[in-house]
């Protein structure tokens, strides 16, 4: 069993009001049943919501970061066990940074092998 953190990350156009690029460490996190996943953001507060199904136990759709704690993190999701579990789970982002709100709802995931 492994423990994995994302970093989720800006980067905005300063010239330009509510433009940038969310960014992470894992794009494609590859996980396996009984892992931990994380994630952290050095620049804001954030959310983040599993479209149709959630890898993690309870069927967790929802996880976010504790909104006065920096860097701003989740705390550790668990990746249920089950052969039902396996595939490609995918979720939206949004974090906010300088008062702006950034988001991400198509390309991140989450790899059950």
């Amino acid at each position: 069993m492994a423990d994995y953190v994302i970093g989720i990350h800006v980067q905005s156009d300063k010239t330009k009001q509510g433009f940038g690029s969310v960014s992470y460490t894992w794009s494609a996190l590859h996980a396996a049943p009984g892992d931990k996943v994380s994630w952290i953001s050095e620049q804001g507060p954030f959310a983040i919501v599993f479209r149709d199904r959630s890898p993690f136990e309870e069927n967790k759709h929802g996880i976010s970061s504790q909104p006065e704690k920096k860097p701003f993190a989740s705390a550790p999701a668990t990746v249920a066990r089950g052969a039902q579990l396996y595939g490609a789970y995918y979720y939206a982002v949004a974090v906010t940074v300088d008062g702006q709100v950034f988001m991400d709802a198509g390309c991140p995931s989450v790899v059950i092998e």
